[in-house]
């Protein structure tokens, strides 16, 4: 089994398999959760909340097709 790579979010943005349909502050949070910059359950709630904020006042989320 090859070593695990280092993630940086260049590179996974890179991934249009993980980077297609995932916000690039959602993953960033998520890099940061992985590496432990951001550490116990209020930290992480508390940065989550954030990029969510981030995410709807620049209105740069994904819209879904009408069905």
């Amino acid at each position: 089994m090859p070593p695990p790579q280092h993630v940086t979010i260049e590179s996974a943005l890179e991934d249009s398999e993980l980077a297609a349909g995932v916000h690039p502050a959602v993953l960033q949070l998520g890099l940061r959760y992985a590496d432990g910059s951001v550490r116990g359950a209020s930290a992480r709630c508390i940065a989550m909340l954030s990029v969510f904020r981030r995410i709807v006042q620049a209105r740069t989320f994904l819209s879904f097709p009408q069905q």
